[in-house]
Order: structure tokens, then sequence, then C-alpha cells
């Protein structure tokens, strides 16, 4: 079964759901945020704050990744100019990497999208389905003052229409990967002495799965080295310099 995790994101101020670990979703259920993510939906607007490489990210889509990383417990530490600062560094790169799988051909169409979001709502209905991503997405969809009907039908597909083009890059891009050499592995074993008790598989592929995503990381860095970035929202421009140097882009027009 295809399961749904989730906290929920916005791209272009549309709701979708990315994954993260259960125990985020029961940390917020504690907290009771979902309708404080709801709200900061409704009031942000679809005004556009950046571009990158022409692609928009709307206030909407600042605010609820805002949210998103000031919720998580892992950036309790953290001031608010630092979330602040990596939020911006977040819809640079997923705006970066959404032009670069456009243009690799990876775009889907309204009833790719839809079939999709079906596949998703059957999943979460599914007896196999987690209770505590059921009961987040109904409270955060009742948050936003729509049914599930135009939830699943109208604002998950149109979401899944700019997700699903990154998930087929990346994983087009896994697909051709080189797999680990032995010295890689030895590597990482003693990088990882908290795992050497797992069996020699289970170690290979947490070694590959760690090799790639150092890959696709290094791959959006490049990718925002080369975009044409421009900051619109006065107060996003005052944290620009800082977000940039997360890619080692110097602020240049």
């Amino acid at each position: 079964m295809k399961r749904i995790k989730g906290l929920l994101l916005s791209f272009l101020g549309i709701v979708i759901i990315l994954a993260v670990g259960s125990w985020l979703i029961r940390y917020l259920q504690s907290l009771g945020p979902m309708a404080l993510l709801a709200q900061s939906w409704r009031e942000a607007s679809n005004r556009v704050v950046l571009l990158v490489n022409g692609e928009p990210a709307t206030e909407r889509e600042w605010v609820i990744q805002y949210e998103e990383l000031r919720l998580n417990p892992q950036n309790a530490a953290k001031s608010d100019h630092e979330i602040k600062v990596e939020t911006l560094e977040n819809v640079i790169r997923n705006k970066a990497l959404l032009v670069e799988a456009l243009g690799k051909g990876y775009r889907v169409n309204e009833e790719e999208a839809r079939v999709y979001a079906e596949e998703q709502r059957k999943a979460l209905q599914s007896p196999d389905a987690v209770p505590e991503d059921r009961a987040f997405l109904e409270n955060f969809i009742k948050g936003l003052g729509v049914s599930e009907e135009e939830y699943w039908g109208k604002i998950a597909p149109q979401a899944y229409m700019l997700l699903l083009p990154q998930i087929h890059l990346r994983e087009s891009l896994r697909a051709t990967f080189q797999p680990l050499t032995f010295d890689e592995l030895e590597a990482f074993k003693e990088k990882h002495p908290e795992w050497k008790n797992l069996a020699e598989e289970a170690l290979a592929l947490k070694a590959q799965e760690e090799k790639f995503q150092d890959f696709w990381e290094d791959y959006a860095r490049d990718l925002v080295r080369k975009a044409k970035i421009e900051i619109l929202a006065p107060d996003l421009k005052e944290i620009q310099e800082e977000a940039l140097k997360a890619f080692e882009v110097s602020q240049t027009e």
C-alpha cells in the first residue's frame, strides 16, 4: 500500500502531503496545530514573493513551510530568524528542482494527478492506514473549511501536478545512480559504528541511501547556483544573502 505520511506543506498555496515520520504527526496532534496550519493557509495570499527561473512562489507557500519548520520539535532551539532563513532555503531549493523536472519533461497532467490523488485517498482510508495520519488530515481539511470531496477532487490534484515532477526526477536519477563500492561501504561502517550489528545487506542499503541523498543535495545546490533568483518581498530580501550562503551563491544581479 502506498502510505501517506505527513506534514502539510504548500506549493503555490496548495496544500500537499510530504513525507515525515509519524512521531512528528503525533507530536503535532498533541499541540493541536492543525487549525493553526489551516488558518495560516487561509490568511496568507497568493501574492508572489519570489521567482526561481521564472517559477513563482507565493506568500501561502512561504507561510505554510515556515509554520512546518517552526512546529517541528527538532527546531525548538532555533531562533525565529534561523527558521525564516531555512524556510527561504527550502522554497528556493524546491522551485529550482521543480523547474529542472519540468524542463526534463516530467510533466503531469490534471488527469494523472487526479488518479494519483485518488490512490492516496484510498490508501488513507485503508484498514492498514495509520490512524494518526488519517485524523491529522481530516482535522486539517476541516480547518480549511472545505469538504473532503473538494480537497481530493480539486486541491490535492493541483498540488500533485507540482509535486510529482520532482518525484519523477528524483527516481530517474536514482535509477541510474552508481552502486556502492567496497571502499565506500567500509567508510560508511567507520562513520556509523552504531549500526555495526546490522546485517551486511541492510547496512549496504543504508549506505547507498546516504550516498544518494548526498548526491541529491549536491544536485539541488548546483541547480540553485545556476538559477536566476528574484526576491520580491521586502522582508525576504533582508535574509536573501544569508539564505543563499547555504548554496554558496553570492547575492549579485
